[in-house]
């Protein structure tokens, strides 16, 4: 049962959709940005090593911006990210390295 769960969680995750009441795809969308947090479908790993706390505070940092209205914070995060990917794509320059720090996005 347990593999099944992490199979059907993957390929949630990865479909860009959110499942009610089910995993939510905004942490694994961060990992694939920043690629220093979201290791693992359950926590476990981030709560060892402490990694989660960047998008932690990205969350919370949406949320208060949003009167704690996770979804719009949520869409918040998930625009940022589409915008920081778009424009890291139309950039003519080399590839850059990107740091996320505790408020945005330095290149």
């Amino acid at each position: 049962m347990y593999f099944s769960d992490l199979l059907i969680y993957t390929l949630a995750v990865h479909s860009g959709y959110n499942i009610p009441y089910w995993h939510d795809a905004l942490n694994h969308d961060y990992h694939h940005f920043a690629f220093n947090g979201g290791f693992g479908p359950v926590g476990i790993v981030d709560a060892m090593y402490g990694t989660s706390k960047n998008f932690r505070r990205t969350v919370e940092e949406a949320l208060a911006r949003n009167e704690g209205d996770y979804t719009k914070a949520s869409k918040e995060i998930s625009n940022d990210i589409a915008r920081w990917d778009s424009e890291q794509l139309a950039s003519t320059e080399e590839p850059r390295i990107v740091r996320v720090l505790a408020i945005g996005v330095v290149h």
